[in-house]
């Protein structure tokens, strides 16, 4: 348990608490054994923390933004309360790491991290998912209006510039847009619109940003 000193200052307890009883069996006192385990339980919430994120980007890593999704997904089906997914692809990030080296490319992934948390400061949940990948998560919102903050966080990113030993690179991204709906069986089917939105996007010349639309396919853009 989370336990306070006198002054105030909070620190981990474990404690037993064992019955005490008489000859007859009759519970008349508890003794309790308490052990300050601060240490330990610090270093295993900063450990649990270390495994949730990211080492290069520091943001939310594939495992944790998926559980946040459930969770998020979960609270849909209890409330009916919306929210909005992003799938996010760096464009041409290939070329990057071709042309400049994976050290700039890992830069530029940075960078982008760095743009998201600022625009989703406390609007959203960003996750890298992937290698050039990023995905978020935007609670009461539509798709709609999910759209208009990924299109803000697209101009940010095109107008940014990543500063490398090499010089600066200007890179822009591709994202896709999807919201939860009723028939939605579990958290998979709306990251699915989200990255038919996003192949769309890049399909249809990158750099931009789109919704899910029901009659596009993934055969479409074959």
């Amino acid at each position: 348990m989370r336990n306070y000193s006198k002054q105030g200052v909070a620190y981990w307890l474990e404690m037993s608490i064992l019955p005490l009883r008489d000859k007859n069996g009759v519970v008349t006192h508890f003794a309790a054994i308490e052990r300050d385990v601060t240490e330990s339980k610090e270093r295993e919430l900063e450990l649990d923390e270390m495994s949730r994120h990211d080492a290069l980007s520091d943001l939310l890593n594939r495992r944790a933004f998926d559980q946040l999704l459930e969770d998020a997904f979960a609270k849909f089906q209890d409330t009916g309360e919306v929210f909005s997914v992003l799938a996010i692809d760096i464009d041409h990030f290939k070329s990057v790491n071709d042309q400049y080296g994976h050290h700039c490319g890992d830069q530029a992934i940075c960078k982008v991290a760095e743009i998201c948390k600022k625009v989703f400061n406390t609007s959203g949940s960003v996750g890298r998912t992937g290698g050039e990948e990023f995905s978020i998560l935007i609670p009461n919102k539509d798709a709609s209006g999910a759209a208009l903050m990924a299109e803000h966080l697209r101009r940010n990113i095109e107008a940014a510039s990543v500063i490398t030993e090499k010089g600066a690179i200007r890179i822009t991204t591709s994202i896709g847009v999807s919201e939860v709906v009723i028939s939605d069986t579990k958290p998979l089917d709306l990251m699915l619109r989200a990255d038919k939105a996003l192949y769309t996007a890049k399909h249809n010349g990158r750099n931009q940003v789109r919704e899910f639309e029901p009659e596009t396919s993934i055969c479409d853009l074959a």
